[in-house]
């Protein structure tokens, strides 16, 4: 299947539901499969996702979401992409995440900014995050 925008699908494993949300691009082809569990093809078999891009240069931004029960809806937004410094939103159910990270090949510290309602985040680092949740701010620098 073609896709251009984000796109998401979900499935179960056992007692466990995934939830998969990417960013899109122009000529993104996604392939859904069922491989086997074991060389002796053991039912039943593990879903399988596989993303292809034929371009000269992409990045692959993927949410992953592992969750026992009903799995929730989540957001994926590209933020803004600039001087090597990909920012992203991840809204879920009662909060928002935001991820800065320095794209550049043997990335060194660098300032990384983050804005949200009007205030800047900033630290210097490789990547930035910060969960915002009803006044409640939580930040990890790596």
């Amino acid at each position: 299947m073609e896709v251009e925008g984000t796109w998401s699908c979900h499935w179960k494993q056992d007692a466990v539901g995934f939830r998969l949300t990417m960013l899109g691009e122009p000529g993104t082809r996604v392939i859904f499969a069922a491989g086997p569990r074991d060389d002796q093809y053991t039912p039943p078999n593990i879903p399988m996702v596989l993303v292809r891009r034929i371009t000269r240069q992409t990045h692959f931004v993927s949410l992953l979401v592992p969750r026992r029960g009903k799995v929730t809806n989540h957001a994926l937004e590209k933020v803004s992409l600039s001087k090597g410094v990909l920012t992203l939103r991840i809204v879920s159910p009662g909060c928002e995440d935001y991820v800065a990270l320095n794209l550049a090949f043997r990335a060194r510290a660098r300032r990384l900014t983050i804005v949200h309602g009007g205030k800047e985040h900033s630290c210097k680092g490789i990547c930035l995050y910060k969960r915002f949740r009803h006044s409640q701010t939580q930040e990890e620098t790596l």
